[in-house]
């Protein structure tokens, strides 16, 4: 379609350009050519646009849409190449044009506009195929003076194009007598050349909302999200998608064949582009790496061939921070500081390593990795126990505080739980754990570390001493001391100490010692010894020795020691004797010159005898039937003590070294008896009866082994039973022949062994002491009844031999009635065996 001035002449038509009033009406219209023709082109030249004016601004045609305005009407495309002409009046006209010969014509009148019609006669067309060939001339010599492409008159108009493609399917005219490009037309006409065919309809494309990729705090795996995107489109039932700037391939997912892709940041989206079903396949690792919600777009296309279309597809993604992957070490072990006792007082060592450091990693898919938050000053932990650093690449360092109580509470063995937090750079937490193990610290030992002894020349039994008490405080242990109950020599050896479990040490001195002895009045010696508190810490005790004036210097042997005889009844061997030789100097006397104690002398404790000779040499030999030795049982200890002298009275004290043995049992008490055999006038003494005690140091004292039922002696002239707590009874046998063949003043010995619990023996003695068993007749007897009296054969009594008597029977002799008696009576003043007669 052309539309301008109907001027005769192209000066005319630049006139009436010229003078045309601003009213709104159709001024020009512009064209445009190309090298080559377009498909719904008429051959080189196509028309570009409708240009409207109203006041200063030109109003150019917009192509995506079907209708133009101008403020005075309005163009309206319609079906097979028609169009529709419509005024802004109160009432409007609607003009159709469908005859491309017309010329239409429209008249202002005041504010309002008359349209008429026309057909062109031939000498009209004629010059408009002059005008689009005068066109078609000037648009080949391109841009300038004599090539504008655009008629100098028409300059000042913007132009666009009008899509001028055929609506039908008929194919496009390529050799139609061309029409002129320009027409300036007047004020009161429009000539319409050839009319175009509506433009073409784009296709709808339908996109559907985009999934959500929703993002957590961990690493996610997202799934795929699948759909289909919908079209429809008035040109063509079938249907292109596509996503722009897509990559064609053939990709199967889930048994779906999609030809087109493009990855996009978070992800690919497949499309099929015969059916538009698409699948979008999340990137994991790029949303996980998000830290903040985002978007994404794929531009979706639709073509029917002809036009197309396209709509954005956006995915929502909720981003969030991922917690970083934290590997590493994750715990570690610190020691605390203590000390340890040694073998030398002075090496008190520090122990144990007071940090602990590790190195964790992290991962991270969206924050750099191994990148921790720096805690460059000493941070508490979480128990309070100690404190931690940590660098930002990952290296945490722990120190125990040593100051704090807890920690050191802690012994040996002992343990505590502590544990402090760090985080990677995004705020993910770790917590590592440490274990603080004890170590023993140092005893506070306080109280008397000195003393002070004299010597005293060896005069006394028992050695000088010093003695003191000692504290201790410990953090980690009881207060208390490792009890020496067995004198230790010294350092100096100088003399020998003992310390209890409270902490009182006691020193005495070895006046033996020659070191000691040598000592004069101002003279002195320091002597140290060694005690531990329960943890071992050591302190160290100083002792001075003050000297006096001796006499004589008295060294050699001046100790030994015996062994007492143990076992039942001392059945152990032992060492009964002890042995040495004294030497000594004197300034006045010859020396080792001693004192002779030829005869055995009781010792000071009374435990043994001791004797000496001149040149020195003494001997003490153990009383092994004292109770007090015979009481000492394995590592049990008596002290005995005897004095010799030098020639000038010096003394020496000797120390003996009693050694208890272990001894079934001590046995006291009754260990002898007697008993006196039945006489013919006298019952006798049958029966002995004794108790017995005994002390054992290993089983319950005055505790025996019991005989209830009574048993033969080792001479077997009786039997005896025992009690459990220790009473025995002795019966005589008077039937025995031995005690029967006893008279007045015989005796026999008879003995019987008990046992204690434990199986000591003692043997228990019984004298038997013998009684006359012969019957006589001491006087006649007169004046007695006839019933009482048995005349005797004979004047003089003879012995009454009684079978009963003699068999050593109680009762009475039996007499015979044959024998004659001169005389007789008996009486039984005490009991049936006491015959008088």
């Amino acid at each position: 379609m052309l539309v301008g001035s109907h001027a005769k002449t192209r000066k005319e038509r630049k006139a009436a350009v010229a003078a045309v009033p601003v009213i709104g009406n159709i001024q020009a219209a512009a064209g445009g050519s190309r090298s080559r023709a377009h498909a719904g082109r008429f051959g080189m030249l196509w028309l570009t646009a409708l240009a409207f004016a109203l006041g200063k601004q030109a109003q150019a045609a917009d192509p995506d849409v079907t209708f133009l305005d101008d403020g005075n009407i309005t163009y309206k495309d319609l079906e097979h190449g028609s169009f529709e002409l419509i005024t802004k009046d109160v009432i409007p006209r609607h003009i159709i044009v469908d005859d491309p010969g017309q010329t239409i014509t429209l008249r202002t009148q005041g504010s309002s506009v008359s349209v008429s019609q026309s057909t062109n006669s031939a000498a009209r067309m004629a010059e408009l195929q002059a005008a689009q060939q005068e066109a078609l001339a000037t648009h080949e010599k391109g841009l300038g003076s004599t090539g504008s492409s655009t008629p100098p008159a028409l300059d000042p108009l913007p132009v666009q194009p009008i899509n001028f493609i055929q609506t039908d399917d008929s194919a496009p005219v390529q050799d139609a007598t061309a029409l002129p490009t320009v027409i300036q037309a007047s004020v009161q006409e429009m000539i319409v050349g050839q009319i175009p065919p509506p433009p073409p309809v784009p296709p709808t494309l339908n996109v559907v909302t985009g999934p959500t990729e929703i993002d957590t705090s961990v690493f996610d795996l997202f799934t795929a999200t699948s759909g289909t995107f919908t079209a429809s489109s008035p040109n063509s039932p079938t249907l292109t998608f596509g996503i722009n700037g897509g990559t064609a391939g053939s990709t199967v997912i889930d048994g779906v064949t999609y030809d087109v892709s493009k990855t996009g940041p978070y992800g690919t989206l497949f499309v099929d582009s015969t059916t538009g079903d698409y699948t979008f396949v999340p990137d994991n690792d790029a949303i996980n790496a998000l830290t903040a919600p985002t978007t994404t777009d794929f531009m979706i296309t639709v073509s029917d061939g002809t036009l197309s279309a396209r709509q954005p597809f956006t995915i929502a993604i909720d981003g969030v921070n991922d917690h970083a992957i934290i590997s590493g070490a994750t715990d570690g072990t610190a020691i605390e500081a203590g000390v340890v006792a040694s073998t030398t007082f002075d090496a008190l060592s520090a122990s144990g390593a007071r940090s602990a450091s590790g190195t964790l990693t992290s991962a991270d898919v969206d924050d750099a990795p191994n990148t921790f938050t720096a805690v460059d000053t000493p941070a508490t932990s979480a128990g309070g126990f100690g404190a931690f650093t940590m660098t930002e690449d990952g290296v945490w360092t722990y120190t125990v505080d040593d100051s704090n109580s807890a920690v050191q509470a802690l012994n040996i063995g002992d343990t505590l739980t502590d544990s402090f937090t760090v985080t990677t750079i995004d705020g993910t937490a770790q917590v590592v754990t440490l274990i603080i193990k004890g170590s023993n610290d140092a005893a506070v030992i306080s109280g008397v570390t000195t003393g002070s002894v004299t010597e005293d020349g060896g005069a006394k039994c028992e050695p000088p001493t010093a003695t003191g008490t000692l504290t201790a405080t410990d953090v980690d242990n009881a207060p208390g001391f490792a009890a020496v109950k067995c004198p230790t020599a010294s350092d100096g050896g100088h003399g020998t100490f003992t310390m209890t479990a409270d902490g009182v040490w006691t020193y005495a001195l070895d006046d033996s010692n020659c070191e000691v002895q040598a000592l004069n009045v101002g003279d002195k010696l320091i002597d140290t010894f060694k005690v531990t508190s329960l943890d071992g810490t050591v302190q160290l005790v100083e002792v001075t020795i003050e000297g006096t004036n001796d006499a004589a210097i008295i060294c050699g042997t001046k100790e030994g020691s015996v062994l007492e005889a143990g076992g039942v009844a001392n059945s152990i061997s032992c060492k009964p004797t002890a042995s040495g030789t004294l030497t000594d100097t004197d300034v006045d006397n010859a020396p080792n010159t001693f004192t002779a104690i030829d005869t055995p002398k009781a010792s000071a404790g009374g435990y043994g005898t001791f004797t000496m000779t001149e040149d020195g040499v003494w001997t003490y030999t153990l009383d092994n039937t004292n109770c007090e030795v015979q009481a000492l049982n394995a590592c049990d200890t008596l002290t005995d003590c005897f004095t010799v002298t030098t020639i000038d009275g010096t003394p020496q004290e000797v120390k003996i070294t009693i050694n208890g043995a272990n001894d079934a049992a001590i046995i006291c008490g009754d260990t002898t008896g007697s008993v006196t055999e039945a006489g013919a006038c006298t019952y006798g003494t049958p029966i002995a009866k004794g108790t017995l005690t005994d002390t054992d140091v290993d089983n319950t004292p005055n505790t025996f082994t019991a005989v209830c039922s009574p048993k033969a002696s080792d001479g077997g002239y009786g039997c005896f039973t025992m009690t459990a707590d220790g009473v025995w009874i002795y019966k005589l046998d008077n039937s025995n022949c031995d005690v029967q063949a006893l008279n007045d003043c015989d005796t026999l010995t008879d003995t019987f062994t008990v046992t204690t619990i434990d199986g000591t023996a003692q043997v228990v003695t019984i004298t038997i002491n013998g009684a006359d068993d012969t019957f006589h007749f001491k006087d006649k007897m007169s004046g007695v009844s006839a019933s009482d009296v048995i005349a005797p054969a004979e004047d003089n009594p003879a012995p009454i031999s009684s079978t009963a008597n003699a068999a050593g029977i109680s009762g009475m002799p039996a007499i015979s009635e044959a024998i004659e008696l001169s005389a007789f009576a008996w009486i039984q003043p005490h009991a049936p065996q006491d015959l008088i007669v």
